[in-house]
This record gives structure tokens, sequence and C-alpha cells, in this order.
């Protein structure tokens, strides 16, 4: 057994236990565990029992146990952060280092962790009956052995409709020959039928088995060894976990069950098919996706999306950095997402929106001149003053030249004695601008901000236009409409709550608690007039601290998210109304640090305002705390004191009873 908190290791068995285990272990650790075995080894290591700090959305923010391929290799990592695991977990290395480090916060501890591993050889034969999988090269994305015949045999069962078998070749390089005599993964399927592959390839477009049955043969020889090859299968037919996404309009585009993330295997694919004038951008807000690589053949790692048409290799992102927008433009392309690895976590989340044409056009060159003593200058515009785009006072190749006005000036100029000449072929295009229909494009014709950003206190068009005529709006820095809210729990509400709230009007609400914590943000009653887009009245929600901090979603109507969590120590929100006068109530919220509600030693429960009352008390049906903060998230419905329940156990405003005017939908 070893104890100790950092420690290297140089053994073919044993176990690695979390410091004072079974009992607590101390905070503000930071501990490595480096494993090493002979070479021709791998490292087997099951997770025999693991009780750490509870994490909110697998980001492991707080206490965690991370187990690496290599030594601190981050793009291989598996973390473990979790109150419990149910049974076991085993994992092997790809080579014979292994690295273990474990990390715990300043707060809350627990019982740790008790780690065994072995030696074993190379897993090489294995049979699958699942209908997706994945079947990996020994030692990936380290260099395979030599000497290696593995077997490999999917036979899967499955009468549903469209039921074959998509084999994706997602990596492949080895040893290249011509005849694929040295190294190779060669596959067979019915009737005895066979391809053979060798050294570096991918094929964008999957086999397809209709039986539902291949076999995979890998050799390598005695010499040269590669990276070695990933193959990704699956049946043709949407995973049941894969969401519904409508590309024929304005809409989202969002992982399973986000925001949370999905962990394990998983194929969706998507057929998107554009009419010869129409084009959409993709814009991702939130996005953490696999892993890149240094590899050429290979830039993603466990996971990815890809867009593929018809004559182009596909676009592949992945990552946890913003993906530039992905444009799309007249054609059929289909969209995939796939997680080729058990135990990788992945979310996105995103908007697809339609560009409109607002009728210009811009003109494109194809030139080429032969300069000995002259010149051509391309402008944008009619007259001498415009911006110069170029200049060529030599021979030119044939260039191309993009101009952004439908209007160019080209201007030659020809020296004596010599001779000079220059051809251009000119083409125009409809110019498009993302615009959404709920967006409006600046007045320097190249840019679009959305209605939300329209008078907000910042600039976001050349020239400030979208700041202009901005007299009816309230100060948005106005001290009564701009809060901040500190420490690990709390109450948020909107401003007049549970009556309505002020009309034109623009408030901020900032959430800050202590560094190395997230923020659990808990809906009670949410109602805010329903619009197209949520454009007019809205509440805005931004997983940080900033304005520009990216978009967890922008809510109207009377439904919401009723749990929203942050990935950081922060959140923003914004509540906008415009000048007319509703009868909506806005919201009420609390909000929590990620791990606020494990069960304490404590006999006492402390409300939301800073008094104590019996923990018996809690989630009793009865409002013992004057804020009612008891009885939050219970299964149970608590109204108020400012509230009446319904029969139906809905709350409504005391001022709405006894009106003639009905307030419960009963």
């Amino acid at each position: 057994h070893w104890r100790n908190c950092s420690v290297s290791i140089r053994a073919n068995n044993g176990f690695i236990v979390s410091p004072n285990y079974p009992h607590p272990y101390p905070n503000n650790l930071f501990c490595n565990y480096s494993l090493e075995v002979d070479p021709d080894f791998i490292i087997s290591v099951t997770i025999e029992d693991i009780q750490l700090q509870q994490s909110y959305n697998q980001q492991c923010g707080s206490d965690y146990l991370a187990i690496y391929h290599h030594e601190s290799n981050e793009v291989d990592q598996k973390l473990f952060c979790d109150v419990s695991l149910d049974g076991k977990v085993t994992l092997r290395s790809d080579t014979n280092i292994m690295l273990l480090r474990f990390s715990s916060d300043t707060l809350h501890s627990y019982r740790g962790f008790n780690v065994s591993f072995k030696t074993e050889h190379p897993v090489c034969h294995q049979n699958y009956d699942k209908p997706l999988g994945s079947i990996i090269s020994p030692q990936y994305p380290g260099n395979y052995p030599n000497f290696m015949d593995c077997l490999y045999n999917i036979n899967i069962n499955y009468t549903g409709r469209n039921a074959s078998l998509l084999i994706y070749i997602e990596l492949l390089w080895l040893e290249y020959s011509n005849s694929c005599l040295y190294d190779f993964v060669q596959m067979t399927f019915a009737n005895n039928q066979k391809t053979k592959l060798c050294g570096t390839s991918q094929t964008w477009q999957p086999y397809r088995i209709p039986n539902q049955k291949v076999a995979f043969h890998f050799h390598s020889d005695e010499s040269i060894t590669k990276p070695g090859f990933v193959i990704f299968y699956t049946l043709d037919q949407a995973s049941l976990d894969c969401p519904m996404l409508n590309f024929n309009r304005d809409g989202k585009i969002l992982s399973p069950h986000y925001p949370n993330y999905y962990r394990g295997l998983i194929y969706c694919s998507y057929n998107i098919v554009l009419p010869a004038d129409e084009t959409i951008v993709i814009q991702f807000q939130s996005f953490d996706v696999g892993r890149l690589t240094k590899m050429i053949h290979s830039p993603c790692n466990q996971s990815y999306i890809s867009f593929l048409n018809n004559t182009d290799n596909p676009v592949h992102i992945c990552g946890n950095d913003l993906p530039r927008p992905i444009y799309l433009s007249g054609g059929n392309f289909t969209m995939t997402f796939k997680s080729y690895d058990d135990n990788s976590s992945f979310r996105f989340y995103g908007a697809v929106n339609r560009l409109s044409t607002p009728g210009g056009y811009q003109i494109s060159l194809k030139l080429s001149a032969n300069l000995k003593n002259g010149s051509v200058t391309i402008q944008n515009g009619a007259s001498n003053t415009d911006g110069i785009i170029r200049t060529f006072q030599r021979s030119v190749p044939l260039t191309n030249i993009v101009t952004t006005y439908s209007k160019v000036l080209i201007t030659f100029y020809s020296g004596a004695f010599i001779s000079n000449n220059f051809r251009a072929v000119y083409t125009t295009t409809k110019v498009l601008h993302p615009c959404t229909p709920y967006s409006h494009l600046c007045n320097d014709n190249t840019s679009c901000y959305d209605d939300s950003l329209r008078c907000d206190g910042n600039a976001d068009c050349i020239g400030d236009t979208d700041e202009m005529n901005c007299n009816q709006l309230l100060n948005v820095n106005s001290p009564s409409c701009n809060y901040a809210f500190f420490g690990t729990q709390g109450v948020i509400k909107s401003d007049g709550y549970p009556g309505p709230y002020p009309p034109n009007a623009e408030c901020i609400y900032h959430i800050i608690v202590p560094i190395g914590n997230q923020i659990i943000l808990t809906f009670k009653r949410f109602y805010i007039p329903e619009s197209p887009s949520c454009s007019k009245e809205y509440l805005l929600i931004r997983d940080g601290q900033q304005r520009s901090s990216p978009l967890i979603e922008q809510f109207c109507g009377k439904q919401i998210t009723p749990v929203i969590k942050s990935s950081s120590n922060t959140l923003f929100m914004k509540l906008r109304s415009t000048k007319r006068l509703s009868s909506a109530t806005g919201f009420i919220a609390f909000f929590q640090i990620a791990s606020y509600y494990i069960p304490r030693l404590s006999p006492h429960f402390s409300c939301f305002d800073g008094k104590f009352v019996p923990h018996s008390k809690r989630c009793d049906g009865i409002i013992d705390c004057e804020d009612a903060s008891d009885e939050y998230i219970c299964g149970n419905v608590t109204c108020l004191k400012s509230e009446f329940k319904c029969d139906s156990g809905e709350c409504v405003p005391l001022t709405g009873s006894c009106t003639t005017l009905y307030g419960c939908k009963d």
C-alpha cells in the first residue's frame, strides 16, 4: 500500500490510497502518483472505492482524482469527482506509464479513494455485440508494439429497420507497403470478402455492412511501428439520446441533456439540405467537445463534431475554445457528432440562423499582369479618393481579389518604351450579411447587432449607432436596478415581485460566490411576456461576470430551465422590459454553491436570511424560515407568504384573490 501524497512507483501490483483513508483526507492536497512497469506490459487500474466532494455537471471544480495514460497528458485524462460511484471502474493504460493525480480544495473532505493496480499484456482479442462501439489499436495514441496479431469480431443481432452496420475509419496510421505486407488491418465481411488497409488514410464515408457482422485482423511485423488506428462502428439509426434538431428554420443546436455533460459513446447524424440561394450560419455559445491533438491525421480525440458535403473533406471541430462560425451555403450537408470513448464527456450549445440578403453586390476579380515599368491599382468604389485594395508594380500571376463594394476602380499606368499589359476577369456576387429576423444591420452595412444589444450601454456598431436615440430607456447603471449578490446562498427576485416589474427598465444582477465554487441557480416562479426569440422582454443569463461572457439562454414566457449551473464562480443576469406596463410578475430564484446541500452534522438548517431552524422542519411542507428557504428544492410545492396556493398546487400572488379576475387556472 502507498499512502504518501506524491510518490514514484515501480511495481507489478499494489494499492494506492488517499491520505488518511478510510478517514477523511486533508484539505488543500495536490498529490501525484507515477506508475511505471516493464515496457512490454500495460497497467490495469481499478477504483475499488471512492468518495469525494460532490461536483455538478462533471467539471470537477472541487475535489477530483485524475488518471492519465501518460505523464500529465491532459488529452487522455479520466476525471472522477462525485460523492460515490456505483460498482468498480477499471481503466487500462496505453503504454507502460500511468499517472494518478489527486486534488482537494479548502472545503469539505470525505473518505477518499482506494485504487488497485497490476500489470497486463496489451488487450488484443475482443468480441463486440453492442449497437455502437470503438476499436482502438494497442497503446494508442502511442505507437503499437511489434509482433501483434489481434482479432476483433463485431456480431450484432438487431432485427429493427435500417439496421445496417456502419464502419468509420477515424484514423489509420500504419507502416506502408504496396500490398500491405508488413503492418495492416484486414476487414472480413459476408461471403468472406476482404479489404486490407495500411499506410495513412481516412475514409469520410463509412463502410456499410448489411448483416451486422465484420471481423478485423490487425498485424504488425518486427520493425517500424506507428500510432495505429481508431475504428468506430454503429448501427445505421439515431441513438435514443440524440436531440431533435431542425435546420429548416432558425433554432438551437445542442448536445444531449444540455446543460449537463453527456458521458459515453454516441453517434448522431443530421442531413442538411439548402437551396442554392440560401446560407445558414451555426454559432456556438458553449463548447467543450473532445480534445485537440497534435496529429495531422487525427486532429480530434475522444469526440468531435463534423460537417461534410459530397465534394470536400469534412470540417472537424473539437476542444474547449468557441469555434468560429460555420457557414453552409446551397447544397447537401451532413452534420455528425460522435464520441468513441466510454469515459469522455462533452457538451455544446449554439444557434442556427438563416442569413438575409439586403440586396447589394460585391465584385470579385481574377487579375494577371505583365508589368516592366508600369502599375495597376485596384480601389473600392468609383473615385480616386476611395480606399486602395492593392497596387501591383511587377509581373503578376493569376491573383484573386475580392472587393467589398459594388463599384471598383482600376487605374492602369504604362511606362514609356516598354510594353506593359494586364487582364482582369470580374464576376458579381449577391452580398449576404448574418442578420437574423430579430437583429439589425449597423449603419456601416458590414455587421449586425441583436435586439437585446440595442441601447445596452455598450457600443456594438462602428460609430456607436446602436446606442443612439436611447433617451426613452432608463439608465442601465441606475443604483435601483443594478445588484450584486455575494456569499454561498441567497434569494434573487425581480423588482416589485410578486407584483409586476417596472416598465421601460434594464436590471442587472451579478452573482459572485467564493472562488473555486460553481453556482446552482434554481427558479421558483417565472413569468415574462413571450415574444419571438424573446426579443422584446426577457431574462438573459450569461456564464460569467461580463456582458460578453458565454450566453446560457435568453428566457421569456412561463417556462424556464428550472436549474442553471455555472462553470465558474460568477453569473450575469439581465432583465429587460418594454415601455408597456405589464401584469407579468417576473421571477424569484435562489442561488447556492454546488456543494452547499450536502448533509451536515449540525442539528440546525441555516435559512438564507441567516436564521436557523431544526433540520427536522426542512421540507415538511410548513414554512419555518421567514424567507421560505427551508422549503426550497423539495419535492412538494410550497407557496410564499405573499402567495395563495390553488387547489391545483399552483401559486399566485395574494393580490389576485377575490378580485373577480381568476388567477388560478382551476
